[in-house]
């Protein structure tokens, strides 16, 4: 438990000298990594079990060796995505997708403009739109965490006009959508005439 991926990990020597002073120690973490510490620390940076080995030996030149296996496995992975869509004043669904070889315990949400959640599938509503830095940290049973953030773009309110020529009878209308502030560049254009008719695109007749 603790034991996770990528963090230093300490190791105590729980030798006894029977009498005599210890005066070196040989650490093997089966990793490509040792040490000559009596106390080192070792960063391991792939799942699986090690055997982690140590040989002391006393002011006599005597040698006496322990190991003992610990596993590491691999780190949860965090993931969501935002569904659309992500307008100012929208109820945005956060959809939690992280995975874990066990169980995911802890959800720590960081929304962009000060506000927090632990819920794994939050909801939440922006008032201000612009980019919006959002952060998900997840915490498996064994106290091991993942950190992912994405960069979204919560569109503000926005005013529309229309502009036309050649309203006459039966004669085509050319309309044009047009944003007037902010600026922005819409990513659909949809018409609904008074008569049923619809039609797509920022400009139609």
């Amino acid at each position: 438990e603790g034991l996770c991926l990528g963090l230093p990990i300490r190791f105590f020597d729980a030798s006894m000298g029977d009498g005599l002073a210890l005066r070196s120690w040989d650490w093997n973490f089966n990793d490509g990594n040792t040490s000559s510490l009596q106390n080192p620390q070792n960063s391991f940076t792939n799942s699986g079990v090690y055997s982690v080995e140590l040989s002391v030996s006393d002011e006599h030149n005597c040698v006496a060796s322990a190991s003992q296996d610990i596993t590491f496995r691999p780190l949860p992975t965090a993931s969501f995505a935002a569904a659309l869509p992500l307008c100012v004043g929208s109820n945005i669904s956060f959809n939690n997708s992280s995975s874990s070889q066990g169980i995911i315990t802890d959800y720590y949400w960081n929304m962009g403009d000060g506000t927090t959640s632990t819920l794994s599938d939050p909801f939440h509503t922006y008032n201000l739109g612009g980019n919006q830095n959002v952060s998900l940290i997840v915490t498996d049973e064994w106290t091991c965490k993942d950190t992912t953030e994405q960069n979204i773009y919560i569109t503000p309110e926005f005013t529309l006009n229309i502009d036309y020529f050649g309203l006459c009878n039966n004669t085509p209308t050319s309309l044009s959508g047009q944003v007037v502030s902010p600026p922005l560049i819409p990513d659909t254009w949809s018409w609904l005439f008074d008569d049923g008719t619809t039609a797509t695109g920022q400009n139609t007749i």
